[in-house]
């Protein structure tokens, strides 16, 4: 993410890709799990990145990570942290809030297909808009099925 990317008023919008993990993990269940559950979300700052050492440099405020459907308006929130201007930390864990129940049936198999993308919304410092900086974000997700 580039801080001369950012929409007008700081957000930083972002995807993630893990479409090979997960459909080596869906295959790994099965191919039709009757449960799937997020035990771990993590957010890492790399040190590739450019002008910026820590998430505090990069973010003052929420952060949200979730699941945007392929062909429909379906979103479910996966994790969610909030990290603020002055945090020195590159490495943060993230609460957990995806529910498989709350999968529409309707797309309950696109899910199951990888018909979807991985998004993360974030408020941008001050001090990273400020900047010439790139940050090299990282996402750790522990997935289970069951």
């Amino acid at each position: 993410m580039r801080s001369n990317d950012l929409d007008n008023d700081g957000t930083a919008v972002g995807q993630v890709t893990i479409a090979d993990a997960w459909n080596a993990f869906i295959a790994e269940a099965g191919g039709n799990p009757v449960n799937i559950r997020l035990t771990g979300a993590a957010i890492a700052l790399e040190s590739s990145s450019v002008n910026v050492s820590t998430l505090g440099e990069v973010f003052n405020g929420p952060v949200v990570l979730r699941l945007e459907m392929t062909g429909s308006d379906g979103e479910y929130n996966l994790a969610e942290g909030v990290l603020v201007t002055g945090d020195a930390r590159t490495t943060a864990g993230l609460s957990l809030r995806f529910d498989y129940s709350a999968v529409d049936d309707a797309e309950l198999a696109a899910l199951l297909d990888g018909a979807f993308r991985v998004v993360f919304v974030g408020q941008a410092s001050d001090e990273f808009r400020g900047v010439n900086g790139t940050a090299d974000l990282t996402f750790d997700l522990d997935f289970v099925a069951e």
